[in-house]
């Protein structure tokens, strides 16, 4: 009896739990299966699959942000509304912040600082500015003209690369009213009363004619040229470009220069630089290679220095001449 009983009872007890746990389903649907004997285990795909999902969740957690779910579409913004849209992320991880600066040293800084110091320290510049020169180069050519007895009153004068101006302003105040003096530079100077400047490119041909414009057709008594390239830091390509602009400075003195007139060129030691000294020794009757006081030492900046230009094409004239007197007498 007690047996009947006690049967009865643990039947009516599972009923109920089973009865509990259907109405506790949500939605009211079929009831989940719970697995109430710990000795059932899950197959290992589905493990590996749970593991991984909850490796990811940790991932997302500690990032902060919310990753779209695997094979989810990342629609752009445009398409759907702000709190649809999904941004992909990469899972590669973003660089450090740059917290040290490229250059750590400040070499290059320090060098800008030394190089400013010793140019405002510097005696000639300081010289310059007492005696109103735009530019240390003015004792340059004052000391080339003082040397070589360059420069004379009521002269035509060419200045090439001309600014900012200090090499004009000398031959104004040495040449006088009555001189012709003509600048050109491809930067733009501020005037110098006496002088007419051309701002153009010397290697043009409008720069050229422009020139020929102010000169009249006058031949000229000096030719000065600073010209200098743009430094590439590039050394034979930089060396390669100065020799180039000293030989488009002589092509324009042997043009324009009259019989006997002077001829100042800037060059730099390196290759070229005989090649180019013998080629104007050919059309000067000297030529020096001189390095004023107020050029830097570290520099090797010359200036080359023509006197007595010698006009070929008045010789090639004349050998022709008596190349035709010589054919006249052998026919006769």
């Amino acid at each position: 009896m007690r047996a009947r009983e006690s049967g009865a009872a643990e039947g009516a007890r599972t009923a109920a739990a089973v009865k509990a746990r259907r109405s506790a389903t949500p939605g009211g649907g079929k009831p989940q299966l719970v697995s109430e004997c710990s000795s059932v285990r899950e197959p290992r795909g589905l493990a590996l699959s749970k593991k991984r999902h909850r490796d990811r969740d940790g991932r997302e957690q500690s990032d902060g942000e919310q990753r779209p779910a695997d094979g989810a579409a990342c629609l752009p913004r445009d398409h759907v509304g702000e709190k649809q849209a999904r941004v992909a992320k990469t899972t590669i991880p973003p660089m450090p912040a740059r917290n040290k600066s490229l250059n750590p040293a400040g070499k290059k800084h320090k060098f800008g600082k030394a190089w400013m110091h010793e140019h405002v320290s510097d005696h000639w510049v300081q010289e310059a500015k007492a005696r109103g020169y735009r530019s240390r180069a003015a004792f340059k050519l004052a000391e080339l003209a003082d040397k070589d007895k360059l420069l004379r009153p009521g002269m035509t004068a060419v200045d090439l690369g001309a600014a900012p101006g200090s090499w004009s302003q000398l031959l104004r105040e040495r040449l006088g009213p009555s001189a012709t003096i003509v600048a050109l530079d491809l930067l733009p100077m501020d005037p110098v009363a006496g002088v007419q400047f051309i701002q153009g490119d010397f290697g043009e041909d409008s720069a050229l004619a422009a020139l020929a414009a102010c000169l009249h057709g006058k031949k000229v008594d000096l030719v000065l040229s600073d010209l200098a390239p743009n430094l590439s830091g590039i050394d034979a390509a930089d060396q390669a470009r100065s020799v180039r602009l000293g030989e488009l400075a002589l092509d324009f003195a042997t043009q324009w220069l009259r019989t006997g007139g002077d001829a100042v060129v800037k060059a730099f030691q390196g290759a070229g630089f005989v090649e180019f000294q013998r080629l104007m020794e050919i059309h000067f009757d000297k030529v020096y290679v001189r390095k004023p006081k107020a050029s830097r030492d570290r520099s090797r900046e010359v200036f080359l220095v023509g006197k007595g230009f010698r006009d070929l094409s008045s010789v090639s004239d004349s050998l022709r001449k008596l190349g035709r007197l010589a054919r006249d007498r052998a026919k006769v």
